[in-house]
């Protein structure tokens, strides 16, 4: 979705990731070492683009950036570091846990603001009072501007496709049953019972 977003076509600042010689280069920012994180890492590493990890455990980054034989770069995750930096970056990957209790944002609406226009913010996190800017998406309207940069919330808190319980068993269902593009369009349909909480389903 990041990558994606930072074509003209879709608003962003025109640049694509490639890794070829001579092309512009593409400066990311993944915050965080989560599980996601770590995916978005390898992602970005493999196409190319100039990788920035932020983190505040030590031995995390270190372990990654062993990880990658020291082809990323790696920094101790505070206001001062994001700050320096995001007026250089061109993609930002949120996937920290915020507490609810925080006194300030992770990122303030002045330090979106020092990003480049058309760069893009990708809150895979989603929580209120990391990034300052932030407001909650659906999938019919996941990308929203704020301060001339374009954040995509990716979350478990938009309108879901399907229950986030059902992904697993949903993919074995269809991998033995579709082995081509001839044998689409399929419509599954999931019926279940509500476990959670919550005041309706989210499935």
């Amino acid at each position: 979705m990041g990558l994606w977003s930072m074509t003209t076509m879709n608003g962003g600042c025109g640049k694509f990731a490639n890794g070829l010689g001579g092309a512009p280069d593409v400066r990311a920012i993944v915050c965080g070492c989560s599980t996601v994180g770590k995916a978005a890492i390898e992602v970005l590493c493999n196409m190319g683009v100039q990788v920035t990890v932020a983190d505040i455990n030590i031995g995390t980054l270190r372990a990654v950036s062993e990880l990658y034989n020291g082809k990323i770069d790696t920094v101790i995750s505070n206001k001062y570091n994001l700050s320096e930096l995001l007026p250089k970056t061109d993609l930002f990957i949120n996937s920290v846990r915020w507490l609810k209790n925080a006194k300030e944002p992770m990122l303030s609406r002045e330090m979106v603001a020092s990003m480049k226009r058309g760069s893009v913010i990708v809150d895979i996190s989603n929580d209120y009072g990391c990034i300052e800017t932030f407001h909650e998406t659906t999938l019919d309207d996941p990308i929203y501007i704020e301060e001339g940069v374009m954040l995509s919330v990716k979350t478990d808190k938009v309108d879901f496709v399907m229950a986030p319980t059902a992904e697993e068993a949903v993919t074995d269902f269809v991998r033995g049953r579709i082995s081509s593009y001839k044998n689409l369009l399929v419509t599954l349909y999931q019926i279940g019972e509500k476990y959670r909480n919550e005041i309706r389903t989210r499935g």
